[in-house]
């Protein structure tokens, strides 16, 4: 079971690269992999569990100010300006200037 956790704010390499080693000895925890510069901390699960609580501990253990939380669907809306076709971002200004 794949899950995939966002850790807000983490930007130390030094403290990620022990957040997934500690993350990676969890009993249930077959991988994990930590993306420093999409923030994301991608699980394999030998089981389906709820790991969130056991992430949010270890996180905090090197980085207190980070938050913790499950990435769901809406994460992946993020767009940047730049990715956008001009007309549709012209469409997106005028309404988002209407309401």
């Amino acid at each position: 079971m794949k899950r995939e956790i966002l850790l807000e704010g983490l930007n130390c390499p030094n403290c990620a690269a022990r957040i997934e080693a500690d993350v990676g000895k969890l009993p249930e925890v077959t991988s994990a992999s930590l993306n420093l510069m999409k923030q994301t901390l991608t699980l394999e699960l030998s089981k389906d569990s709820d790991i969130l609580g056991q992430v949010e501990r270890i996180v905090h253990r090197y980085e207190p100010d980070v938050g913790v939380k499950a990435k769901t669907e809406d994460a992946n809306l993020h767009i940047h300006p730049q990715e956008m076709e001009p007309g549709k971002m012209i469409l997106r200004l005028v309404i988002g200037a209407a309401v």
